[in-house]
């Protein structure tokens, strides 16, 4: 991933039924910086997208929220409770945190 950049990450959460997915948090984590995306089911607002069959969720981020990070390495978990109020998480996982030479988000021009 790479900063300043608008990426979606799919993760797969094995061994996972989430046909009876409640609530969920994708947290981004370096150093003090935390990132938290959240899934709730029945709302409109969610900003996770869950793909039931496959076991897989999909996280956008945008421009704003890569340039919080520098560049290094950056934790990532998910959290969740399905409809019994069991609650799960996956291991952490580690990515890197690429870096650019101009600093800032690109402005649209019209």
């Amino acid at each position: 991933m790479t900063r300043g950049t608008t990426p979606t990450l799919t993760l797969s959460i094995d061994n996972a039924d989430l046909s009876t997915l409640k609530n969920m948090y994708i947290t981004f984590s370096q150093e003090t910086r935390k990132l938290i995306k959240v899934y709730q089911a029945g709302s409109d607002n969610n900003q996770i997208e869950i793909d039931v069959e496959n076991s897989e969720v999909a996280v956008s981020l945008t421009q704003d929220e890569t340039l919080k990070f520098k560049p290094g390495p950056v934790d990532i978990q998910v959290r969740y409770t399905n409809n019994a109020d069991s609650a799960y998480a996956t291991n952490i996982v580690r990515i890197d945190m690429g870096r650019i030479l101009q600093e800032g988000a690109i402005e649209w021009l019209n």
